[in-house]
Formats: structure tokens, C-alpha cells, sequence
């Protein structure tokens, strides 16, 4: 698998701005490894250990004790499916739906809620506003009850 297909040129993101939304999860000590397409972010820590930060199910986990594992290969094949989700890419490109330099694919309708990406509901966002309202919806989530339902766009 070609990985740099499915990633985004992060060189010239400022993380803070990125995770502005986010740090009720996570707190400000990481590095950003790589951005994918999808809006999702491996970042690394002060001890070299690997953490993914998955967007559409509000999630921040610890996938490797070394960030030197993701380029080096060392991840298992589900990983790295999971991190890059090379079928929606790929199909969303058939398809026709081609981001800008500055966008990601983001879901119109969080996979937390439907069990799964829906990619009839994904829409290009630029990237800084992805992350903010994404951050903003998991945020408002976490806080509710456990069985709380709620319409996103209600009559």
C-alpha cells in the first residue's frame, strides 16, 4: 500500500489550532506524525509512543510503544486499514470526489452514531474546520448519558 496516497501534506499545520477542540481528550504534549485523509492523526508523545486520535468515533488510543513503528512498517495490516481507510479514499475518488490541498474528507454523519463511515455522508472540509467540529460534537457527547438520544439537525 502506497501510504502517502491516503495521508495529507501536515508540515505546515499548526497542531494547537488543529487540537484547539480536542483537548478535552488529550492534552498539548504530542507531535503530529501524520494526517490522513480522512481527518484522523497519529501523534507521538514525549516518550516516542504512537497514539491515534480517530475524528469519527472520538477516540484518542495508544497503538505503539515506538512512532517509529507506522513508517517502518511495523503495525499489523488492520492497523494501518483502520488509521488510512484506503477503500473509502479510493472510492471516493472513483466517485469523483477530489479533496483541495487544504481539505479532508469528513463525515456529515460521525461513524460514533452510525457504526460505520457512510460515504454517501462525507463532505470536503478544510481541514482546520474538520478537526474544530469534530472536536466540538465529541465534546458535547461525552458529556451526555449514557442512552441519550438526540436529533443532529432537528424539524
Amino acid at each position: 500500500m502506497n501510504i502517502s496516497r491516503f495521508v495529507i501534506n501536515h508540515e505546515e499545520l499548526d497542531l494547537r489550532r488543529l487540537l484547539k477542540t480536542w483537548y478535552w481528550l488529550l492534552d498539548d504534549h504530542y507531535e503530529l506524525i501524520i494526517a490522513t485523509k480522512m481527518g484522523h492523526l497519529l501523534l507521538k508523545d514525549k516518550e516516542n509512543k504512537l497514539y491515534f486520535l480517530h475524528t469519527g468515533e472520538g477516540t484518542f488510543e495508544l497503538i505503539s510503544k515506538s512512532a517509529n513503528d507506522f513508517a517502518k512498517n511495523k503495525l499489523t495490516p488492520k492497523q494501518y486499514f483502520e488509521i488510512l481507510l484506503p477503500e473509502i479514499i479510493e472510492d471516493l475518488e472513483l466517485d469523483g470526489i477530489i479533496l483541495l490541498e487544504d481539505q479532508v474528507y469528513s463525515p456529515t454523519r460521525l461513524p460514533i452514531l452510525n457504526d460505520e463511515y457512510d460515504r454517501t455522508a462525507i463532505a470536503c472540509l478544510k481541514v482546520y474546520e474538520h478537526f474544530e467540529v469534530t472536536g466540538e460534537i465529541h465534546e458535547q457527547l461525552s458529556e451526555m448519558e449514557p442512552g441519550t438520544t438526540f436529533d443532529i439537525y432537528p424539524d
